[in-house]
């Protein structure tokens, strides 16, 4: 089959009149007009499945996006709890181990501080004497039935007895 082309064949006029004749033209143009409806069907299926890829990607990746804000949302979800659980662990711990130390040796300190001449007194090492002396880190201690003295770290006193001493005396027989 012949192609029509805007140029006629080396028959001249007279090859065109014979082509309409045989009806090659008429083919020809018809040919050509389906060619371009199938070239314009093909586009617009082209521009078709282009414009629904588009969207589909433009959907999943709206779609990634808002499964990242969600796992975002979800990660302070599951870190909060963590981080409440935390502080309780560290209030528990303050209230039931360092406050309650920071008040005993508040006591120890005090008591230290108000250390006074006289005062019956326990060691840390179990001795029990009187004080008969206080220097800044020192402490003299008279020690047993004939007193004898002996120096002590301040440090060392563990409590002061509130009994004053009840058997000083020598014993009556």
């Amino acid at each position: 089959m012949r192609k029509f082309t805007s140029k006629p064949d080396s028959k001249g006029i007279s090859g065109l009149c014979e082509a309409e004749e045989n009806g090659i033209i008429g083919n020809s143009i018809y040919n050509l007009e389906v060619e371009n409806a199938m070239l314009n069907m093909n586009w617009l299926l082209q521009a078709a499945t282009d414009t629904a890829t588009a969207v589909a990607d433009t959907a999943a990746t709206t779609a990634a996006d808002a499964a990242d804000a969600t796992a975002q949302v979800a990660g302070w979800e599951q870190t909060i709890p963590s981080l409440l659980m935390i502080v309780a662990m560290v209030a528990v711990f303050y209230f039931l181990l360092i406050r309650p130390q920071r008040k005993k040796d508040k006591a120890v300190k005090d008591m230290l501080a108000a250390l006074k001449v006289g005062d019956r007194v326990c060691t840390i090492g179990g001795i029990y004497g009187t004080v008969t002396a206080l220097k800044d880190d020192t402490v003299t201690l008279a020690v047993g039935g004939p007193k004898t003295p002996m120096v002590m770290a301040r440090w060392a006193i563990r409590s002061v007895e509130d009994a004053p001493l009840e058997n000083d005396a020598e014993p009556q027989v």
